[in-house]
């Protein structure tokens, strides 16, 4: 297992008493944990689409990208 690293390492001084002091993360991406979105009622999973606006077709993870409105419509 690896030693975990500080992300930053400072000192606080308090009049003439200086403290090091480290900033640790408090928790790893191998330690996360990740929910699933339940229908409270049933208890079933809830399945995620995302539909084309102006056809109605469901659009692949692939085809997917991200964007801002510059102007309106654009």
């Amino acid at each position: 297992m690896v030693a975990p690293r500080a992300n930053w390492k400072g000192f606080i001084k308090f009049g003439e008493v200086a403290c090091p002091v480290a900033l640790y993360t408090a928790a790893s991406s191998s330690e996360r944990i990740a929910f699933n979105t339940l229908n409270r009622k049933t208890g079933n999973r809830v399945k995620r689409e995302f539909v084309d606006s102006e056809t109605g077709d469901p659009v692949e993870r692939d085809d997917q990208v991200k964007g801002y409105e510059i102007e309106n419509g654009q």
